[in-house]
Protein backbone atom coordinates (compact mmCIF):
# COMPACT_ATOMS: atom_id res chain seq x y z
CA UNK A 1 0.00 0.00 0.00
CA UNK A 2 1.45 2.99 -0.96
CA UNK A 3 1.07 6.33 1.52
CA UNK A 4 0.23 9.66 0.06
CA UNK A 5 0.24 11.65 3.34
CA UNK A 6 0.93 10.26 6.69
CA UNK A 7 -0.58 11.54 9.84
CA UNK A 8 -0.15 10.90 13.13
CA UNK A 9 -2.58 12.52 16.19
CA UNK A 10 -1.01 11.73 19.56
CA UNK A 11 -3.61 9.76 21.80
CA UNK A 12 -1.52 9.98 24.97
CA UNK A 13 1.86 9.78 26.58
CA UNK A 14 1.87 7.06 29.66
CA UNK A 15 4.43 5.92 32.56
CA UNK A 16 4.61 2.00 32.27
CA UNK A 17 2.34 -0.35 35.05
CA UNK A 18 5.36 -0.56 37.69
CA UNK A 19 4.60 1.38 40.55
CA UNK A 20 6.88 2.49 43.42
CA UNK A 21 6.92 0.76 46.37
CA UNK A 22 6.29 -2.45 44.40
CA UNK A 23 8.30 -5.25 45.12
CA UNK A 24 10.12 -4.95 41.28
CA UNK A 25 11.86 -1.69 40.30
CA UNK A 26 9.99 0.84 38.02
CA UNK A 27 12.19 0.90 34.83
CA UNK A 28 12.60 4.33 32.73
CA UNK A 29 9.96 2.64 29.61
CA UNK A 30 6.56 4.72 28.98
CA UNK A 31 3.97 4.31 26.82
CA UNK A 32 2.77 6.04 23.38
CA UNK A 33 -0.55 5.81 22.01
CA UNK A 34 -1.39 6.97 18.45
CA UNK A 35 -3.54 6.81 15.42
CA UNK A 36 -1.86 6.95 11.98
CA UNK A 37 -4.13 8.59 9.05
CA UNK A 38 -3.18 8.79 4.99
CA UNK A 39 -5.19 10.81 2.75
CA UNK A 40 -7.48 7.80 2.48
CA UNK A 41 -8.64 8.00 5.63
CA UNK A 42 -7.37 5.81 8.71
CA UNK A 43 -4.32 3.65 8.09
CA UNK A 44 -4.62 -0.42 8.50
CA UNK A 45 -2.08 -3.40 8.05
CA UNK A 46 1.75 -3.62 9.01
CA UNK A 47 4.01 -0.26 9.52
CA UNK A 48 7.83 0.12 10.24
CA UNK A 49 7.44 3.49 13.09
CA UNK A 50 10.66 5.02 14.13
CA UNK A 51 11.11 7.14 17.20
CA UNK A 52 13.85 9.77 17.64
CA UNK A 53 14.08 12.39 20.68
CA UNK A 54 15.34 16.14 20.48
CA UNK A 55 15.64 18.92 22.52
CA UNK A 56 14.46 21.76 19.67
CA UNK A 57 11.34 21.76 17.95
CA UNK A 58 13.22 22.00 14.65
CA UNK A 59 16.85 21.84 14.43
CA UNK A 60 17.99 18.46 13.04
CA UNK A 61 21.47 18.48 15.42
CA UNK A 62 19.41 18.91 18.75
CA UNK A 63 19.09 14.60 18.32
CA UNK A 64 19.48 13.24 21.97
CA UNK A 65 19.44 9.41 23.26
CA UNK A 66 19.03 6.48 20.93
CA UNK A 67 16.33 6.40 18.25
CA UNK A 68 13.80 3.35 18.16
CA UNK A 69 13.17 1.51 15.35
CA UNK A 70 9.44 -0.60 15.86
CA UNK A 71 9.26 -3.14 12.54
CA UNK A 72 5.80 -4.75 11.70
CA UNK A 73 3.49 -3.16 13.95
CA UNK A 74 0.11 -4.20 13.62
CA UNK A 75 -2.11 -0.86 12.96
CA UNK A 76 -5.84 -1.27 13.27
CA UNK A 77 -7.95 1.13 11.87
CA UNK A 78 -5.17 3.32 12.30
CA UNK A 79 -4.03 3.08 16.37
CA UNK A 80 -1.78 1.92 17.56
CA UNK A 81 0.52 1.66 21.02
CA UNK A 82 4.14 1.32 21.41
CA UNK A 83 6.51 1.36 24.52
CA UNK A 84 9.41 3.68 24.64
CA UNK A 85 12.71 3.86 26.70
CA UNK A 86 15.30 6.34 25.88
CA UNK A 87 16.93 5.94 29.15
CA UNK A 88 16.46 8.33 32.04
CA UNK A 89 19.36 10.26 31.11
CA UNK A 90 17.21 12.33 28.45
CA UNK A 91 14.72 13.64 30.83
CA UNK A 92 16.27 16.15 33.00
CA UNK A 93 13.77 19.10 33.33
CA UNK A 94 14.15 20.42 30.01
CA UNK A 95 11.52 20.52 27.15
CA UNK A 96 11.77 17.65 24.65
CA UNK A 97 10.39 17.01 21.41
CA UNK A 98 9.25 13.35 19.39
CA UNK A 99 10.10 13.13 15.85
CA UNK A 100 8.00 9.97 14.15
CA UNK A 101 9.35 8.33 10.83
CA UNK A 102 6.58 5.82 9.37
CA UNK A 103 6.88 3.59 5.81
CA UNK A 104 5.10 -0.16 4.89
CA UNK A 105 6.57 -2.48 6.70
CA UNK A 106 7.88 -4.11 3.13
CA UNK A 107 9.21 -1.29 2.00
CA UNK A 108 13.36 -0.90 1.36
CA UNK A 109 12.48 3.35 1.34
CA UNK A 110 13.39 5.16 4.45
CA UNK A 111 11.06 6.42 7.11
CA UNK A 112 8.81 9.32 5.80
CA UNK A 113 9.37 12.26 8.71
CA UNK A 114 6.53 13.51 10.09
CA UNK A 115 5.78 17.20 10.86
CA UNK A 116 5.73 18.69 13.21
CA UNK A 117 7.81 16.71 16.22
CA UNK A 118 5.57 16.46 19.00
CA UNK A 119 6.63 17.91 22.30
CA UNK A 120 6.40 15.33 25.09
CA UNK A 121 4.03 16.37 27.83
CA UNK A 122 5.41 16.05 31.54
CA UNK A 123 4.18 12.44 32.24
CA UNK A 124 7.55 10.86 31.22
CA UNK A 125 9.17 13.17 33.74
CA UNK A 126 7.56 11.30 36.69
CA UNK A 127 10.50 9.09 36.13
CA UNK A 128 12.90 11.62 36.34
CA UNK A 129 11.81 12.44 39.69
CA UNK A 130 11.15 8.89 41.02
CA UNK A 131 14.72 7.16 39.24
CA UNK A 132 18.08 8.70 37.84
CA UNK A 133 20.73 6.79 36.44
CA UNK A 134 23.51 7.75 38.99
CA UNK A 135 21.94 9.30 42.51
CA UNK A 136 25.35 9.61 43.96
CA UNK A 137 27.02 12.19 41.17
CA UNK A 138 23.32 13.68 39.50
CA UNK A 139 21.83 14.75 43.04
CA UNK A 140 18.70 12.67 41.52
CA UNK A 141 16.41 10.42 44.09
CA UNK A 142 16.91 6.68 43.66
CA UNK A 143 14.54 3.76 43.89
CA UNK A 144 15.89 0.53 45.29
CA UNK A 145 12.81 -1.61 46.19
CA UNK A 146 11.20 0.17 48.81
CA UNK A 147 13.85 2.30 49.87
CA UNK A 148 13.59 6.25 48.18
CA UNK A 149 16.83 7.80 48.29
CA UNK A 150 19.61 10.39 47.14
CA UNK A 151 22.77 11.61 47.86
CA UNK A 152 23.25 14.88 46.94
CA UNK A 153 26.70 16.57 46.53
CA UNK A 154 25.38 19.88 48.34
CA UNK A 155 23.04 20.49 51.14
CA UNK A 156 19.03 20.32 51.42
CA UNK A 157 17.28 22.77 52.64
CA UNK A 158 13.47 22.62 54.24
CA UNK A 159 12.45 26.09 55.65
CA UNK A 160 15.60 27.45 54.64
CA UNK A 161 17.57 28.88 51.58
CA UNK A 162 21.13 28.32 53.23
CA UNK A 163 21.03 24.87 54.54
CA UNK A 164 24.07 24.41 56.73
CA UNK A 165 24.41 20.81 56.59
CA UNK A 166 22.91 17.82 54.34
CA UNK A 167 19.53 17.97 55.86
CA UNK A 168 18.62 21.48 57.50
CA UNK A 169 15.05 22.08 58.65
CA UNK A 170 14.02 25.21 59.86
CA UNK A 171 10.54 26.20 61.61
CA UNK A 172 9.71 29.69 62.90
CA UNK A 173 6.87 28.89 64.26
CA UNK A 174 5.52 27.02 67.53
CA UNK A 175 5.77 23.59 66.58
CA UNK A 176 8.62 21.01 65.86
CA UNK A 177 11.58 21.33 63.13
CA UNK A 178 12.03 17.38 63.01
CA UNK A 179 9.21 15.12 63.91
CA UNK A 180 10.11 11.29 63.98
CA UNK A 181 8.28 8.38 65.75
CA UNK A 182 9.49 4.85 65.40
CA UNK A 183 9.65 1.71 67.29
CA UNK A 184 13.56 1.52 66.39
CA UNK A 185 15.42 4.44 66.24
CA UNK A 186 13.66 8.03 64.97
CA UNK A 187 16.50 9.92 63.54
CA UNK A 188 19.70 8.26 62.78
CA UNK A 189 22.55 10.53 61.90
CA UNK A 190 26.33 9.60 60.56
CA UNK A 191 29.42 12.29 59.96
CA UNK A 192 32.09 10.18 58.28
CA UNK A 193 34.12 13.61 56.78
CA UNK A 194 37.82 13.68 59.12
CA UNK A 195 37.51 17.79 59.23
CA UNK A 196 35.36 20.52 60.35
CA UNK A 197 33.68 21.15 63.97
CA UNK A 198 29.87 20.22 62.62
CA UNK A 199 27.89 17.25 64.66
CA UNK A 200 26.36 14.11 62.96
CA UNK A 201 22.73 16.21 64.46
CA UNK A 202 22.63 19.66 65.32
CA UNK A 203 19.63 21.60 67.23
CA UNK A 204 19.47 25.27 67.47
CA UNK A 205 16.29 26.82 69.31
CA UNK A 206 15.57 30.20 70.29
CA UNK A 207 12.28 29.82 71.94
CA UNK A 208 11.97 31.06 75.32
CA UNK A 209 9.66 29.07 76.31
CA UNK A 210 10.19 26.34 79.08
CA UNK A 211 10.83 22.60 78.21
CA UNK A 212 11.82 23.62 75.14
CA UNK A 213 15.48 22.21 73.28
CA UNK A 214 17.35 22.25 70.33
CA UNK A 215 17.58 18.03 70.26
CA UNK A 216 14.75 15.99 72.19
CA UNK A 217 14.86 12.35 72.10
CA UNK A 218 12.08 10.56 74.29
CA UNK A 219 11.54 6.91 75.22
CA UNK A 220 7.32 6.37 75.44
CA UNK A 221 8.59 2.43 76.12
CA UNK A 222 7.31 1.54 80.07
CA UNK A 223 9.73 -1.16 79.54
CA UNK A 224 12.57 -0.11 77.22
CA UNK A 225 15.37 -2.48 76.29
CA UNK A 226 18.89 -2.26 77.58
CA UNK A 227 20.63 0.53 76.84
CA UNK A 228 17.51 2.51 75.19
CA UNK A 229 18.07 5.78 75.00
CA UNK A 230 15.73 9.05 73.59
CA UNK A 231 19.52 10.44 72.24
CA UNK A 232 22.28 8.06 71.40
CA UNK A 233 25.59 8.76 70.84
CA UNK A 234 28.55 6.89 70.27
CA UNK A 235 31.94 7.87 69.77
CA UNK A 236 34.44 5.12 67.76
CA UNK A 237 37.52 7.04 67.65
CA UNK A 238 40.38 5.83 69.53
CA UNK A 239 41.74 8.51 70.54
CA UNK A 240 41.00 10.94 74.01
CA UNK A 241 39.03 13.52 72.45
CA UNK A 242 35.80 12.85 70.99
CA UNK A 243 32.61 12.68 73.19
CA UNK A 244 29.00 10.61 72.02
CA UNK A 245 27.09 13.13 73.08
CA UNK A 246 28.38 17.12 73.39
CA UNK A 247 26.51 19.73 74.80
CA UNK A 248 27.58 23.21 75.26
CA UNK A 249 25.90 26.11 76.91
CA UNK A 250 26.22 29.72 77.06
CA UNK A 251 23.82 30.65 79.27
CA UNK A 252 21.78 29.69 82.10
CA UNK A 253 20.47 26.65 81.24
CA UNK A 254 22.56 23.05 80.78
CA UNK A 255 24.70 21.89 77.53
CA UNK A 256 22.99 18.15 78.12
CA UNK A 257 20.03 17.70 80.65
CA UNK A 258 18.79 14.24 81.42
CA UNK A 259 15.66 13.01 83.73
CA UNK A 260 14.62 10.03 84.09
CA UNK A 261 12.38 8.35 87.16
CA UNK A 262 13.98 5.57 87.13
CA UNK A 263 17.59 4.35 85.90
CA UNK A 264 20.21 7.36 83.74
CA UNK A 265 19.30 10.51 82.76
CA UNK A 266 22.49 11.08 80.84
CA UNK A 267 24.85 7.79 80.54
CA UNK A 268 28.10 7.84 79.37
CA UNK A 269 30.94 4.82 79.09
CA UNK A 270 34.61 5.01 78.46
CA UNK A 271 36.29 2.06 77.84
CA UNK A 272 39.45 3.00 78.48
CA UNK A 273 39.47 4.92 81.27
CA UNK A 274 38.77 8.54 80.40
CA UNK A 275 35.88 9.37 82.18
CA UNK A 276 32.67 7.86 81.44
CA UNK A 277 29.84 8.35 83.68
CA UNK A 278 25.98 8.15 85.06
CA UNK A 279 24.35 11.27 85.57
CA UNK A 280 20.85 11.12 86.46
CA UNK A 281 18.71 9.28 89.02
CA UNK A 282 22.18 7.00 90.33
CA UNK A 283 25.21 9.56 90.33
CA UNK A 284 28.33 6.72 89.32
CA UNK A 285 31.57 7.34 87.80
CA UNK A 286 33.54 4.50 86.20
CA UNK A 287 36.87 5.94 86.11
CA UNK A 288 38.58 9.42 86.97
CA UNK A 289 37.38 12.91 86.49
CA UNK A 290 39.40 15.53 85.92
CA UNK A 291 39.04 19.25 86.39
CA UNK A 292 42.10 20.74 84.44
CA UNK A 293 43.84 17.59 83.43
CA UNK A 294 43.40 14.70 80.85
CA UNK A 295 45.46 12.70 83.03
CA UNK A 296 43.45 12.74 86.64
CA UNK A 297 44.97 10.60 89.57
CA UNK A 298 41.89 10.25 91.64
CA UNK A 299 37.92 9.79 91.26
CA UNK A 300 38.12 12.95 90.95
CA UNK A 301 41.00 15.71 90.43
CA UNK A 302 41.47 19.07 90.01
CA UNK A 303 44.65 21.25 89.04
CA UNK A 304 43.15 24.06 90.14
CA UNK A 305 43.65 26.21 93.44
CA UNK A 306 40.03 26.70 94.40
CA UNK A 307 37.40 23.45 94.47
CA UNK A 308 34.10 25.59 95.84
CA UNK A 309 31.27 22.97 96.83
CA UNK A 310 27.82 24.49 97.65
CA UNK A 311 24.60 22.41 98.75
CA UNK A 312 21.34 22.40 101.41
CA UNK A 313 22.69 18.39 101.75
CA UNK A 314 25.99 17.98 103.35
CA UNK A 315 28.72 19.04 100.56
CA UNK A 316 31.26 16.54 100.89
CA UNK A 317 30.35 12.97 102.01
CA UNK A 318 33.17 10.43 102.42
CA UNK A 319 32.11 6.33 102.78
CA UNK A 320 35.21 4.63 103.77
CA UNK A 321 34.36 1.05 101.91
CA UNK A 322 37.22 -0.95 102.21
CA UNK A 323 37.54 -0.21 106.24
CA UNK A 324 41.37 0.64 106.36
CA UNK A 325 41.00 4.86 106.85
CA UNK A 326 43.27 5.32 104.49
CA UNK A 327 43.43 7.80 101.61
CA UNK A 328 39.78 8.78 101.49
CA UNK A 329 40.35 12.09 101.34
CA UNK A 330 43.30 13.24 100.41
CA UNK A 331 44.50 17.68 99.34
CA UNK A 332 47.77 18.46 98.08
CA UNK A 333 47.93 22.30 97.18
CA UNK A 334 51.21 23.55 98.33
CA UNK A 335 49.99 25.19 101.85
CA UNK A 336 46.82 26.87 100.93
CA UNK A 337 43.92 26.42 103.31
CA UNK A 338 40.77 24.49 102.29
CA UNK A 339 37.97 26.09 103.71
CA UNK A 340 34.45 24.48 104.52
CA UNK A 341 31.87 27.61 105.19
CA UNK A 342 27.76 27.56 106.35
CA UNK A 343 26.91 30.53 103.83
CA UNK A 344 23.35 30.65 105.68
CA UNK A 345 24.70 31.26 109.17
CA UNK A 346 27.92 33.29 107.21
CA UNK A 347 30.44 31.06 109.89
CA UNK A 348 34.06 28.68 108.65
CA UNK A 349 32.39 25.11 110.02
CA UNK A 350 35.97 23.96 108.95
CA UNK A 351 39.43 25.30 107.84
CA UNK A 352 41.88 22.84 106.75
CA UNK A 353 45.45 24.56 107.02
CA UNK A 354 47.99 22.23 105.12
CA UNK A 355 51.37 23.99 105.38
CA UNK A 356 53.51 22.76 108.13
CA UNK A 357 51.42 21.09 110.50
CA UNK A 358 48.71 20.87 108.64
CA UNK A 359 46.27 22.10 111.55
CA UNK A 360 42.80 21.28 111.38
CA UNK A 361 39.99 23.86 112.72
CA UNK A 362 36.77 23.21 112.93
CA UNK A 363 33.61 24.94 115.20
CA UNK A 364 32.53 21.64 115.65
CA UNK A 365 33.34 18.27 114.84
CA UNK A 366 30.90 15.24 115.03
CA UNK A 367 31.93 12.19 114.69
CA UNK A 368 29.75 8.89 114.44
CA UNK A 369 31.70 6.32 113.36
CA UNK A 370 33.55 5.13 116.80
CA UNK A 371 33.51 6.33 120.53
CA UNK A 372 36.67 7.23 122.05
CA UNK A 373 40.24 8.80 121.21
CA UNK A 374 42.71 6.45 120.39
CA UNK A 375 46.40 6.80 119.52
CA UNK A 376 48.53 3.78 117.55
CA UNK A 377 50.96 1.83 119.36
CA UNK A 378 53.49 -1.41 118.79
CA UNK A 379 51.78 -4.27 121.18
CA UNK A 380 54.16 -6.91 122.43
CA UNK A 381 52.09 -10.07 124.18
CA UNK A 382 54.82 -12.49 125.09
CA UNK A 383 52.35 -15.88 125.00
CA UNK A 384 49.15 -14.14 124.84
CA UNK A 385 47.98 -13.12 121.24
CA UNK A 386 47.12 -9.49 121.38
CA UNK A 387 42.73 -8.68 120.79
CA UNK A 388 40.80 -5.96 120.84
CA UNK A 389 39.82 -5.05 124.18
CA UNK A 390 43.01 -6.06 126.02
CA UNK A 391 44.47 -3.82 128.91
CA UNK A 392 47.82 -3.02 128.13
CA UNK A 393 50.77 -1.44 129.96
CA UNK A 394 54.23 0.44 129.01
CA UNK A 395 56.48 -1.35 128.11
CA UNK A 396 60.00 -0.78 129.95
CA UNK A 397 62.02 -2.79 127.41
CA UNK A 398 60.74 -0.82 124.07
CA UNK A 399 60.80 2.90 124.28
CA UNK A 400 57.11 4.27 122.72
CA UNK A 401 55.50 0.78 122.51
CA UNK A 402 53.13 -1.37 125.20
CA UNK A 403 52.94 -4.41 126.45
CA UNK A 404 49.70 -6.64 127.47
CA UNK A 405 49.26 -6.30 131.14
CA UNK A 406 50.17 -9.61 133.13
CA UNK A 407 49.89 -8.00 137.21
CA UNK A 408 47.67 -6.24 139.55
CA UNK A 409 47.65 -2.67 140.17
CA UNK A 410 50.24 -2.19 137.46
CA UNK A 411 51.18 1.71 137.77
CA UNK A 412 52.14 1.43 134.18
CA UNK A 413 48.52 0.52 132.67
CA UNK A 414 48.00 2.88 129.62
CA UNK A 415 44.82 1.91 128.36
CA UNK A 416 42.81 -0.25 126.26
CA UNK A 417 43.04 -1.90 122.40
CA UNK A 418 40.27 -0.16 120.93
CA UNK A 419 37.64 -2.30 118.91
CA UNK A 420 36.27 -5.06 121.16
CA UNK A 421 32.41 -5.38 121.03
CA UNK A 422 32.04 -3.38 117.79
CA UNK A 423 32.38 -0.53 119.00
CA UNK A 424 35.54 1.34 117.37
CA UNK A 425 37.73 4.10 117.33
CA UNK A 426 36.64 7.72 116.68
CA UNK A 427 39.31 9.37 116.39
CA UNK A 428 42.94 7.88 115.64
CA UNK A 429 46.00 9.60 116.05
CA UNK A 430 49.64 8.73 115.33
CA UNK A 431 52.58 9.86 113.38
CA UNK A 432 53.89 7.79 110.82
CA UNK A 433 57.91 6.61 110.50
CA UNK A 434 58.31 7.59 114.21
CA UNK A 435 57.85 5.85 117.36
CA UNK A 436 54.57 7.39 117.99
CA UNK A 437 53.03 4.91 115.38
CA UNK A 438 52.12 1.07 115.17
CA UNK A 439 49.44 -1.19 114.29
CA UNK A 440 47.06 -1.03 116.87
CA UNK A 441 44.40 2.04 118.03
CA UNK A 442 44.80 2.16 122.15
CA UNK A 443 41.85 3.95 123.47
CA UNK A 444 43.08 7.12 125.75
CA UNK A 445 40.00 8.24 126.73
CA UNK A 446 35.99 7.49 126.11
CA UNK A 447 33.82 4.29 126.09
CA UNK A 448 35.57 0.82 124.99
CA UNK A 449 34.92 -2.08 125.52
CA UNK A 450 37.51 -4.47 128.16
CA UNK A 451 38.07 -7.84 128.81
CA UNK A 452 37.49 -8.24 132.67
CA UNK A 453 38.18 -10.89 135.27
CA UNK A 454 35.38 -11.03 138.09
CA UNK A 455 36.48 -14.17 139.91
CA UNK A 456 37.73 -12.37 142.86
CA UNK A 457 34.89 -10.07 143.05
CA UNK A 458 31.52 -8.86 140.90
CA UNK A 459 32.04 -5.71 138.73
CA UNK A 460 29.32 -3.14 138.95
CA UNK A 461 28.67 -0.12 137.08
CA UNK A 462 30.18 2.81 138.85
CA UNK A 463 33.30 0.48 139.91
CA UNK A 464 36.90 1.78 139.60
CA UNK A 465 38.88 -0.44 137.91
CA UNK A 466 42.51 -1.45 137.41
CA UNK A 467 44.70 -4.46 136.46
CA UNK A 468 44.77 -7.67 137.20
CA UNK A 469 47.04 -10.65 137.20
CA UNK A 470 44.96 -12.22 134.36
CA UNK A 471 46.77 -11.12 131.24
CA UNK A 472 45.21 -8.90 129.32
CA UNK A 473 42.21 -8.49 131.73
CA UNK A 474 40.86 -5.56 133.80
CA UNK A 475 39.56 -6.32 137.87
CA UNK A 476 37.54 -3.92 140.14
CA UNK A 477 39.81 -1.99 142.71
CA UNK A 478 39.31 -3.01 145.99
CA UNK A 479 42.56 -1.41 147.46
CA UNK A 480 42.38 1.69 146.89
CA UNK A 481 45.78 2.46 148.42
CA UNK A 482 47.63 -0.12 145.66
CA UNK A 483 44.79 1.72 143.26
CA UNK A 484 46.26 5.16 142.94
CA UNK A 485 48.34 5.55 139.14
CA UNK A 486 46.72 2.17 138.62
CA UNK A 487 43.13 3.06 137.49
CA UNK A 488 41.97 2.29 134.42
CA UNK A 489 38.84 3.49 134.49
CA UNK A 490 35.35 3.17 135.43
CA UNK A 491 32.64 0.31 134.73
CA UNK A 492 29.45 0.66 132.91
CA UNK A 493 28.31 -2.37 132.76
CA UNK A 494 28.24 -5.22 135.47
CA UNK A 495 30.21 -8.61 135.39
CA UNK A 496 28.90 -11.03 137.97
CA UNK A 497 31.20 -13.51 137.87
CA UNK A 498 34.26 -15.14 135.58
CA UNK A 499 35.47 -13.72 132.52
CA UNK A 500 33.87 -11.00 130.03
CA UNK A 501 33.92 -7.81 128.38
CA UNK A 502 33.00 -4.80 130.48
CA UNK A 503 32.04 -1.53 128.88
CA UNK A 504 34.31 1.10 130.19
CA UNK A 505 34.36 4.93 130.62
CA UNK A 506 38.49 5.34 130.28
CA UNK A 507 40.21 7.61 132.59
CA UNK A 508 43.98 7.21 133.71
CA UNK A 509 44.86 7.85 137.12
Amino acid sequence: MRMKIFVIIALGLMTCSAQVGQAVPMGTAWTYQGRLMDNNGPADGLYDLQFALYTDPIFSGSKIGPTIDVNDLDVIDGYFTVELDFGNKVFNGDARWLEIGVRPWDSVQRHTLLTPRQEVTPTPYSLYAAKATNADTDNDWMVSGNNLYSIPTGKVGIGTTTPRASLEVTNTGSSHAIWASTSDIPVYAQRTGTSGTWPAVGGDCNSLSSGTSGVRGRILSTSPGALSAGVYGHNYGTGIYGVGVRGVQDGTGAGVYGQCDNGKGVYGFSSDGYGGYFVGAKNYFQGNVGIGTISPSGVLYTSSKNLEIEGTAPSIVLDDTDGTYQNDFEIVNGGDKVLFRDATAGVNVMILELSGTRNTIVRTLEITGGSDLSERFEVSANDEQVKPGMVVCIDPDRPGDLAVSKKAYDRTVAGIISGAGGVKPGMLMGQEATVAYGRHPVALTGRVYCWADASKSPIEPGDLLTTSDTPGHAMKVTDYNKSQGATLGKAMTSLKEGKGLVLVLVSLQ
